[in-house]
């Protein structure tokens, strides 16, 4: 597979740049294959698939890269949303993050819902 000059720039810059990175493009640009390609040089590069975040918008988009990448990458690529509740979550049944008052309590029980977790409420 040829590879356009922006999306070799992406990859060498997952490789050996800083920071955080975003990519934006119109549909049928390779969005996908950049995300594949740059997932695959950071797994190449000692990291694992459970160490790496790829978040989309729409579940749908999820599901679509998760069929692209491969099973593998299943608990990696979510949408921003879901990934975002997940380590609220992870933080919770830490302890490092406590909940005080209705509203905190409120959010964490429509939190369970949206995932359907059960666990026992503080």
């Amino acid at each position: 597979m040829q590879l356009s000059s922006y999306q070799e720039k992406i990859i060498d810059w997952v490789r050996n740049g800083v920071g955080h990175g975003c990519c934006n493009a119109v549909a049928g640009s390779g969005k996908s294959t950049t995300l594949r390609l740059a997932a695959s040089a950071l797994k190449e590069s000692g990291i694992k698939p459970s160490e790496i975040k790829v978040c989309v918008f729409g579940k749908a988009n999820s599901l679509d890269l998760i069929a692209k990448f491969g099973q593998e990458w299943k608990g990696s690529i979510s949408t921003l949303h879901i990934a975002i509740i997940n380590d609220l979550l992870a933080l919770y049944a830490s302890k490092m993050l406590t909940l005080q008052g209705f509203w905190s309590r409120s959010i964490l029980q429509l939190m369970r819902g949206l995932l359907y977790i059960s666990f026992p409420t503080p």
